[in-house]
């Protein structure tokens, strides 16, 4: 199928790659949905999806069952990074990721 879901839980660690949300490296991703479904932690759940250390308009959510859809265009998986902004706020998250065709 074109669509696969991911339950994933994140760590504080901001060079952690999609691809090892992903459990390996994707390509062609155009649907990307990411959702808090539950605090791993103690604290309010985070998490921040950027492309790379640079990336200066960051993709956060904050809460559990705050949600972002992305629709991008062909991305890699190993060009982003997911990660919560420390230990008390890590979150579980639902991934779902595919390609339009």
């Amino acid at each position: 199928t074109n669509v696969a879901y991911v339950d994933y839980t994140t760590t504080a660690t901001d060079t952690t790659t999609l691809s090892t949300a992903l459990g390996g490296a994707k390509t062609g991703i155009d649907f990307l949905m990411i959702k808090i479904r539950e605090a791993g932690s103690s604290g309010t759940p985070d998490v921040t999806l950027r492309l790379g250390t640079g990336d200066t308009s960051p993709h956060k959510l904050s809460g559990v069952g705050d949600v972002m859809l992305l629709r991008p265009s062909a991305w890699a998986s190993a060009d982003f990074e997911i990660f919560s902004s420390g230990g008390t706020t890590v979150a579980k998250v639902d991934i779902l990721y595919g390609k339009e065709s």
